[in-house]
């Protein structure tokens, strides 16, 4: 007799094809509501199901019974007798629903089970061998799973496969792409999720369908991705990092350089930026000021600066390094390392001093030849007119008062440029702004001798005031400030005199006082406070018709200075070193003095120091002589032996020299005059 059992409440079939019968509809609710050959079960099920009989497998070897999906099908037995051994089949895979099982009578040889994950029925089978055949017996788990059980039974095999009870979905995968933005940006959300009906993401609660969403956050933000189905819920979250809008943008954009020249890099952002280099450690060095150090070996590499609140912006500088000798021309400055100057309407230009001044630019002044006419023009440091300073019929010129304008100096956001008249006393000195308009400051009221003005130097850290020197009956120092009176906490009243008639060359000190060197027979420096406490030391330079030059701060808190001795054909140029007290530095030449017999019998008519201790100077003599010295005084062998004499340039007869500054682009950057009326700036690998 077959019997059937259930482990609980079974759901309404559509079709399931078992070994051993067929569960079919229609319902019935009686033997003739079923065809013929099927009986109509009531008791088990409401309403009743057709079963229909099917044979049986009788024969001489295994025989299996049935297969379908979701299913577990075993075969069993052999001819003559009960089946040798038992096997137990597991399945991974989550069912829900009810199971049953069908028996025959015998001898029960083999069991498999299958354990339902999310509701814990249990669906097994047995088969049965005996005499002359075997009998399988299927087990049914009504439902849907995802997975398949498998079992062995004797010799032979079982396999169950098919869908069982479905589990929670599963998310595979959730990613943002980017996974950090910029304001106003987007990013991608990315998912991979199975088994889900309903798929929502946080915050918002936005239902979504497919397998990605774009966002724009405008802070940074948690996504939630939450899956959810009959069976659960699970979720994922991505962060996404959301910066500040910055714009970065760098100068020079692109620079060339020397084999371990130095340069400065300047950047304006919003919050700052951090500087690096790609090429990093093999492309060179920067530091955190945009100082940059090129590298020893030639070859293009790319400085880079990054904004401080969001390092997703950047932006970076091409810098081409190549070998080049010192004391040879820049090709990559202006045209073939040099820029002509004529002037506002070509109508030539006489330079007379030069500047870099504190935002990296290149102020030159002189005048118009065959007038007073004072003019300034300044340039980016890669020899391009700044055609923004300057009135808009002159761009890149500022027209100044009357006369030649000696050293100009930085006075708060502009410049200080005392005016040297061609006769008569001078008094006038001209505020340029930092765009080029020109303020004429009237100072007859507040020095005591109007006499001829010598120098200038910046007066404070802020350069809210400028030192001036001058001459003419009595030297003096005079502190300005910028709103061209004198500083009254500054010497007696704003002046310090010195008690020499002669030319008086400054120099800022560290502790922003100023040191002052005069010649009178002999050459003296003066030690000045910042406020006007004078100190008089012995002449450190006794030399009989001795002339004074120009004066440089030097590294150590020490002094470079320039002089001339003796006269006529007896007179030649020589360069000192003063200690941080006043006296001459013995590491420097021969005790503290370097003499130079082979250059122009005059003074140097410029001289600075630049931040690798290396002391250049220029001469005017048939043209401009470019010297460069080290630190204790020996000429530099790799600059042209130590000096180079420029009587020429692409185009041009040199006559007289304007100066020279460092140019931050790994050069000496210098200026000189043209037989043709004009200026030549050029640039020199030093």
């Amino acid at each position: 007799m077959r019997q059937v059992s259930f482990g609980g409440t079974v759901p309404s079939l559509v079709l399931l094809t078992l070994a051993g019968c067929v569960v079919q509809p229609p319902h019935c609710t009686q033997d003739s509501d079923c065809r013929a050959g099927a009986s109509c079960d009531t008791q088990h099920f409401s309403p009743g199901v057709c079963f229909e009989r099917s044979s049986s497998s009788a024969s001489s070897g295994p025989s299996t019974i049935g297969s379908s999906s979701a299913i577990g099908a075993s075969s069993s037995g052999s001819s003559g007798g009960p089946s040798d051994s038992s096997a137990i089949g597991t399945s991974s895979s989550s069912s829900s629903g009810s199971s049953y099982s069908t028996s025959a009578s015998g001898t029960t040889t083999a069991t498999s089970t299958e354990t339902a994950a999310s509701s814990g029925a249990v669906s097994s089978n047995s088969s049965m061998g005996g005499t002359g055949g075997s009998t399988s017996v299927a087990s049914v788990s009504v439902g849907s799973s995802a997975g398949a059980s498998s079992g062995t039974s004797g010799s032979g095999s079982a396999v169950s496969s098919g869908s069982t009870g479905a589990g929670p979905p599963v998310i595979s995968m959730f990613t943002a792409t980017p996974n950090a933005i910029t304001a106003g940006d987007s990013s991608l959300l990315s998912w991979t999720v199975a088994g889900a009906t309903q798929v929502t993401l946080d915050p918002g609660s936005i239902a979504v369908a497919g397998s990605s969403y774009s966002v724009s956050p405008s802070i940074t933000t948690t996504y939630v991705l939450t899956a959810s189905n009959n069976s659960g819920t699970v979720s994922s979250s991505v962060v996404m990092t959301v910066y500040p809008v910055d714009n970065v943008t760098v100068y020079p954009s692109i620079a060339s350089m020397n084999t371990e020249g130095v340069r400065d890099f300047v950047a304006n952002s919003s919050g700052g930026v951090t500087w690096s280099v790609d090429e990093a450690p093999n492309g060179g060095a920067i530091d955190a000021t945009g100082y940059y150090t090129a590298p020893s070996e030639a070859g293009v590499f790319h400085v880079r600066a990054t904004s401080s609140v969001n390092p997703l912006v950047s932006k970076t500088a091409v810098v081409s390094v190549y070998f080049s000798d010192a004391g040879t021309l820049d090709y990559e400055f202006g045209y073939e390392g040099t820029v002509s100057i004529r002037g506002p309407d070509d109508a030539g230009f006489i330079a007379s001093s030069v500047l870099v001044d504190p935002n990296h630019l290149l102020l030159i002044v002189g005048s118009a030849p065959g007038s007073q006419q004072g003019l300034a023009v300044r340039f980016f440091l890669d020899g391009g007119l700044d055609s923004t300073f300057g009135a808009p019929a002159t761009p890149g010129y500022a027209l100044l008062g009357s006369g030649t304008p000696v050293r100009p100096a930085p006075l708060g956001f502009g410049y200080a440029v005392p005016m040297k008249p061609s006769s008569g006393k001078a008094y006038m000195y001209d505020q340029i702004s930092i765009f080029g308009s020109v303020n004429r400051i009237d100072l007859s009221s507040v020095l005591p001798t109007q006499g001829v003005f010598t120098d200038s130097a910046p007066g404070s850290q802020g350069y809210g005031s400028v030192f001036i020197s001058g001459y003419g009956g009595n030297a003096y120092v005079a502190s300005v400030q910028l709103d061209g009176g004198l500083n009254r906490q500054f010497g007696d009243g704003g002046i310090v005199s010195i008690s020499v008639n002669s030319p008086v060359y400054i120099a800022p000190r560290s502790d922003w006082g100023v040191v002052a060197g005069t010649a009178f027979g002999s050459w003296y420096d003066w030690q000045i406070s910042p406020g006007g406490a004078t100190s008089s030391l012995a002449p450190v330079f006794v030399q009989p018709n001795a002339y004074a030059g120009p004066l440089t701060s030097f590294m150590g808190g020490r002094f470079v200075f320039s002089a001339l001795q003796g006269s006529g054909t007896q007179a030649s140029s020589v360069l000192g070193m003063l200690s941080p007290d006043g006296g001459l530095d013995p590491s420097f030449g021969d005790g503290g003095l370097l003499a130079l017999p082979d250059m122009p019998k005059s003074a140097p008519i410029s001289l600075f120091t630049d931040d690798r201790g290396e002391i250049e100077s220029a001469w005017s003599s048939s043209g401009c002589a470019v010297a460069q010295y080290l630190a204790d005084g020996q000429p530099d062998p790799a600059f042209g032996g130590g000096t180079v004499v420029m009587e020429s340039l692409p185009g041009e007869v040199l006559t007289t020299c304007g100066g020279l500054v460092q140019g931050k682009l790994g050069e000496t950057l210098g200026v000189a005059n043209c037989a043709d009326g004009s200026a030549i700036l050029f640039a020199i690998w030093h």
